[in-house]
């Protein structure tokens, strides 16, 4: 592919309209392309940024009314702003008809044995929808008016019919026609090549490439503004008020919060009645803001809970004051039969519980007569403690979003981590003691109904009927409360900036919204990409499934510029569903009731998302039935040749339905790492056997050679060899 003359060689892909790879006359391909454009340039154009859908797709009609900045005429019905707008969209389309988009690689960009990487695959999406630097390895962005990205992990050369290039191979090479039968002919229909592409990794691990190809590096631009506003913050350094630290209503509704209701037209009322509302919630009645001057009263809390029929329910609430006492600690006895106590981090029991009286609304009448509409609850991922009480409060100070991850958002780290790290203080080490003033004498027993035990034992794999292990403790939530309070007392003193790592990183949504032409994004990906990856898209849409993805896709693609999409199900099929996380670690308190514990920026298993579902009201994650285990996978799961026929269709509708002049971009992220998982979870064994017990107690099953190291490097550099593919409709 190297050209010794001034302008190298360029592999030309073929016209995507048709199966066929000859290539075919200029005139007729012009004339194919043209019919086509022409067909979408009769189509009505689609809605520019800010056309009044939120993040769920929602209308939105007062934003909506800024579309419109002038009345219509009299003779056509169109106002001058449309008739401009489409005025532009035909020279648009002329200008396409002249000149088809068309994309090819340029054999520059890969000297020197120079792999493409998964930032490169961003960079030049970025490229195509804005003015960032041109890709000397692939290009041409001429009038490509929309991008859809997918990622699809679990596609393989095998999967195509072509032999698996080696790990040092780096330069494009054709599909057609495929060695063996593809499992995937779709492939060889839209695509005239593969481009081999390195997942980011080093020699033991790979790193996410969903992560990789979602966020980047800030400009000089933006770094130098995000630096400006660190030392602006540093101005406000060693402020005694708390206010400072409140979470807006942005970020509330981001993090899933129940969101306020009261307003200063509400009646004033001070008796429990009038914290009541129609749904069964509590909430503060609206009082008159404080002074100015005034110290706001600031409450720590924090709640632990119970799996029951209905799934988390409330058993103890604890909160502590600024100067960390005490001021409210109780058990709860749950409205429904108890399945299982969560000992291991509530530090409580069937003992413990057994002749607790106190309900919910109890609980919330003692809350009621502590806290007003002015307080301010402090908490770790409170959101989840509020749920569980039943409580709407208006403001929150959450040390998960006041102190960040070392990885920057959207990771949060945990409380335990940022105790050790912040206070050096070690919480939550099963070394809980409930306090024996809170505990109920004359034990009773609570018994569910064997229909809940059974279901419980399905679910989560365990019986817990079943005599239980000794108490080991637990967290403990009045400790947890108090840890809340010194984290903010510690950022007042110190100043805003405290607790945060300079993260030099942006995604590439916040990227493509800035600037005068602004574009529109989306993410319709697995599980909850609102929370997640989703965040800083102007929309996103959480699925179950890929028909979803794919119909997700057909939803958003007239009235987005970008469309980041992820399908899993072979994933899953093939038991890689570990290597890609759906979810923040602190998606919910209560995950790690189902998985061991995860240090910050760790994800829990996706099974384990699915079988949390239950305990997180109002946060739609993936069903346990869709997502599970390969080890649990029933009789009744679709075959693997049901999998990849189901995605060939999947994938030819998904083309059909994108409009003319959109760049269709799949990317694999790596190769299948199922031998590279069974490695590492061989080499994590033994390193804990080697720390825990004699070396000739460790079995040779479980010992780990020389050479189990050199072959877990050889597996790490061929599973971080995947394949991207390029088109435009």
């Amino acid at each position: 592919m190297e050209s010794s003359s001034p302008h190298p060689k360029k592999q030309k892909l073929p016209p995507q309209s048709t199966p066929s790879h000859d290539a075919s006359p200029a005139k007729k391909r012009k004339r194919d392309h043209s019919q086509a454009v022409e067909a979408a340039a009769s189509s009505p154009a689609p809605p520019l940024a800010g056309n009044g859908r939120g993040k769920d797709g929602a209308w939105n009609q007062q934003e909506a009314q800024h579309e419109t900045e002038a009345s219509p005429s009299a003779d056509d019905g169109m106002s001058k702003l449309d008739k401009a707008k489409a005025k532009k969209r035909r020279k648009e389309v002329q200008k396409a008809i002249e000149n088809p988009p068309s994309f090819a690689f340029d054999t520059r960009g890969f000297k020197g044995g120079r792999m493409i990487q998964i930032k490169d695959i961003r960079d030049f999406v970025l490229h195509l929808l804005s003015e960032e630097k041109a890709q000397q390895w692939l290009y041409n962005k001429r009038n490509v008016q929309r991008v859809v990205a997918v990622m699809i992990p679990g596609i393989t050369s095998s999967t195509l019919g072509i032999p698996p290039p080696p790990t040092s191979a780096n330069l494009p090479f054709a599909l057609s026609p495929p060695a063996t039968p593809s499992q995937l002919p779709i492939f060889q229909t839209l695509f005239s090549h593969a481009c081999p592409t390195k997942a980011p990794g080093d020699k033991y691990k790979l790193h996410s490439c969903y992560q990789h190809f979602i966020n980047c590096s800030l400009t000089g631009g933006e770094k130098d503004r995000r630096e400006k506003a660190r030392k602006e913050q540093g101005q406000h350094r060693k402020t005694a008020d708390p206010s400072m630290y409140l979470m807006t209503p942005e970020q509330m509704a981001e993090q899933a919060y129940p969101l306020p209701t009261r307003s200063s037209s509400d009646p004033l009322k001070v008796s429990f009645e009038g914290w009541k509302r129609d749904d069964g919630w509590v909430e503060a009645p609206y009082q008159a803001p404080l002074q100015q001057g005034q110290i706001p009263q600031v409450l720590g809390i924090d709640c632990e809970m119970c799996l029951t029929e209905d799934g988390s329910e409330l058993t103890r609430v604890s909160v502590v004051d600024m100067q960390g006492k005490s001021v409210y600690d109780s058990l709860v006895k749950p409205d429904k039969p108890i399945l299982d106590y969560l000992t291991r981090f509530s530090g409580l029991d069937q003992e413990k519980l057994s002749n607790v009286t106190k309900r919910l609304e109890d609980v919330q009448r003692d809350l009621s007569e502590l806290i007003s509409y002015n307080t301010i609850l402090i908490g770790h991922s409170l959101e989840c403690d509020l749920r569980v009480l039943k409580l709407v409060h208006s403001f929150i100070i959450d040390t998960s979003v006041i102190y960040q991850h070392p990885r920057g958002p959207p990771f949060k780290a945990s409380l335990k981590w940022l105790a050790q790290k912040w206070l050096k203080r070690e919480i939550q080490n099963n070394t809980c003691t409930t306090p024996a003033s809170i505990v109920p004498p004359a034990p009773t027993s609570i018994a569910p109904s064997k229909d809940a035990l059974a279901a419980l034992a399905a679910s989560t794999g365990t019986d817990p009927s079943a005599p239980t292990a000794p108490s080991i403790g637990g967290h403990d939530s009045a400790e947890d409360a108090l840890t809340c309070v010194d984290l903010l007392k510690l950022k007042m003193a110190k100043g805003p900036g405290f607790g945060e790592f300079q993260n030099d990183q942006e995604t590439i949504f916040e990227r493509l919204g800035r600037g005068t032409d602004k574009k529109r994004c989306t993410v319709v990906d697995h599980g909850t990409p609102g929370q997640w990856h989703g965040a800083k898209a102007d929309s996103a849409i959480g699925c179950t499934n890929d028909d979803q993805v794919v119909e997700g896709v057909e939803r958003s693609v007239e009235d987005h510029d970008l469309i980041v999409a992820r399908f899993m199900d072979l994933s899953h099929a093939l038991g890689c569903e570990h290597c890609e996380p759906l979810s923040p670690s602190s998606e919910s308190k209560y995950l790690s009731a189902f998985i061991t514990s995860f240090a910050p920026g760790s994800q829990p298993s996706n099974a384990a998302l699915g079988k949390s579902s239950a305990t997180l009201p109002g946060i739609n994650v993936v069903p346990s039935t869709t997502i599970q285990d390969a080890s649990s996978r029933s009789s009744s799961s679709p075959s693997l040749d049901e999998v990849y026929a189901r995605l060939n269709v999947q994938l030819t509708k998904l083309h059909a339905s994108l409009p003319p002049l959109t760049a269709l971009v799949i990317f694999t992220g790596h190769n299948s790492p199922l031998e590279m998982s069974r490695l590492a979870a061989k080499k994590a064994k033994f390193d804990r056997l080697w720390k825990t017990v004699k070396q000739s107690e460790i079995a040779d099953e479980d010992r780990w050679m020389e050479a189990d190291d050199r072959t877990l490097l050889d597996e790490v550099e061929r599973c971080r060899t995947g394949l991207s593919f390029y088109c435009v409709k």
